[in-house]
């Protein structure tokens, strides 16, 4: 309870030791990572599934008449002068029969389909990859797609996505599932439990057809902050939002409810399943949106430069970057720190938390907006392989960091690059920090000593103030109260 008597049985050490164990955990896991992919994985590993991609999706799109001249393009309109715009995502899109009590994710399910155009579809997964899903159990050895029982040839997968092709036009209302081999099974198969079914819905990009110019996707578990993160990237040049409901009862639809007619949401309860998102998205935008960032709610793009009128920031970067032959734009993302909060309050991110590192630990990773008609569809969550250049299957991309980076199609922001970056609020207030961490809650960091040391909301360490470091930057707060103040602009449409 507030002011109880602290019960640290070591007080320094006790805040050095869970301030090391952090730092010594990121640093273990990302040395294993990148050993992993240099010495247990063989010297080009993965590129014959690159290959593979490469042939299956052929040549990137030409470029087209798109860039700075897509700025001063009227909107497109029909016979009748009213705006033509996208189809929205009918209800339910091919996502599969929503369980909210869904087995745990090692067991392995696919859990959504996506029909492109009545023979190619996607199927998304769980439990199918150890690698990736941090199960215990076996990989499945996947040989197949399945609808309605007959097998259909899988042409390609990433992790737990997998593009199927089916000789035939796929019938409404026939499950959509995987097959693998089982020794135990007749005949030495057995399909994947799956909740998912051809709809009857199919989804084919078409010439002359309206797309938005800028969309961005996330997936989100509780709407806390969402409200923000929507009013400042619409300010910024974001057309449309895809949001991906990664909640467990259905809450962030029904917080938006009803929702802008900018903002599409899809339900989306399945844990660990981001990779699966991002990737469902870039086949479902493919329809509907020019270029998409892909972000989280926590995090903010930071375009340097005007903030009054003129083009939205974000708008004029992507089309700027089209205009130099760019396909991708990964951004730098800086890391914000605790600035010493307590508790959770409602005021803004950018307004509450003010302060970070100076040296190591300040960035960390990238954030990415692409354009979808250059992109194979299989997320590696912080960017995408471009169709000019596949990296391959699992990790291999990191054999081939100084390849990726030297690519002309892809544009790597560096560190303090004055056109922009990503501002990352990671870390919070102390009682959202515990509640992420304490329990294991996300699947990912385990509990590094919060029962040890008898932390609890109300016994915060003696370091939180310092946690994420104490250097006081307020250029973002001060950028983002300048572009709250902008009107939003109207969505912008190109013809593809």
């Amino acid at each position: 309870m507030a002011g109880a008597k602290r019960t640290l049985p070591v007080k320094a050490r006790a805040a050095s030791t869970l301030c090391l164990t952090h730092v010594l955990a990121v640093a273990l896991g990302a040395a294993l990572f990148v050993l992993f992919a240099s010495v247990v994985l063989p010297s080009g590993f993965g590129r014959g599934v690159g290959d593979r991609l490469s042939r299956s999706w052929g040549a990137p799109t030409p470029p087209g008449q798109t860039g700075l001249e897509a700025l001063s393009r009227p909107t497109p309109t029909g016979p009748d002068g009213a705006p033509l715009v996208p189809a929205p995502v009918a209800a339910g899109w091919q996502l599969g029969v929503v369980d909210y009590a869904m087995p745990d994710f090692e067991t392995p399910l696919v859990f959504a389909a996506y029909v492109e155009n009545g023979t190619d579809f996607y199927l998304y997964a769980q439990g199918t990859l150890v690698l990736f899903s941090g199960s215990t159990a076996p990989d499945l050895d996947v040989k197949a797609c399945s609808a309605g029982g007959e097998h259909m040839r899988l042409a390609d997968r990433w992790n737990n996505v997998f593009h199927c092709k089916s000789h035939r036009p796929l019938r409404r209302g026939e499950p959509l599932t995987l097959v693998y081999a089982d020794e135990t099974a007749a005949g030495g198969l057995a399909a994947v439990d799956s909740k998912a079914a051809f709809d009857g819905l199919v989804d084919v990009p078409s010439a002359g057809a309206p797309k938005y110019y800028t969309c961005a996707s996330t997936q989100v578990k509780n709407t806390d902050y969402l409200a923000d993160w929507l009013a400042y990237h619409r300010r910024l040049g974001v057309d449309h939002f895809y949001l991906y409901d990664n909640s467990a009862n259905g809450t962030v639809g029904a917080a938006l409810a009803p929702p802008r007619p900018d903002t599409d949401v899809l339900v989306w309860p399945w844990r660990k399943s981001q990779q699966q998102a991002n990737s469902h998205m870039a086949t479902l935008g493919r329809a509907r949106c020019h270029w998409v960032l892909f972000s989280d709610v926590d995090e903010f793009v930071f375009v340097k430069g005007a903030t009054g009128r003129g083009p939205a920031p974000l708008r004029r970067l992507l089309a700027q970057r089209e205009a130099a032959g760019k396909q991708q734009v990964s951004l730098y993302r800086l890391e914000m720190g605790s600035s010493g909060v307590l508790r959770k309050t409602d005021a803004p991110l950018a307004e509450t938390y003010t302060k970070r590192r100076k040296g190591k630990g300040l960035w960390l990773n990238y954030k990415s907006a692409v354009l979808l008609k250059d992109a194979i569809p299989y997320s590696r969550v912080h960017f995408f392989d471009l169709r000019v250049k596949p990296l391959g299957f699992n990790w291999a991309f990191i054999q081939q960091w100084d390849e990726m980076q030297a690519m002309v199609e892809w544009d790597w922001f560096k560190v303090w690059d004055p056109r922009g970056h990503i501002v990352h609020y990671s870390t919070k207030s102390w009682s959202e920090y515990i509640a992420k961490y304490s329990g294991d809650l996300n699947g990912m960091i385990p509990n590094i000593g919060f029962e040890r040391f008898n932390y609890t909301v109300d016994s915060p360490p003696s370091f939180w103030p310092a946690f994420g470091g104490v250097y006081r930057d307020t250029a973002f707060r001060n950028y983002k109260r300048r572009i709250d103040k902008r009107d939003e602009p109207e969505p912008m449409l190109v013809i593809n």
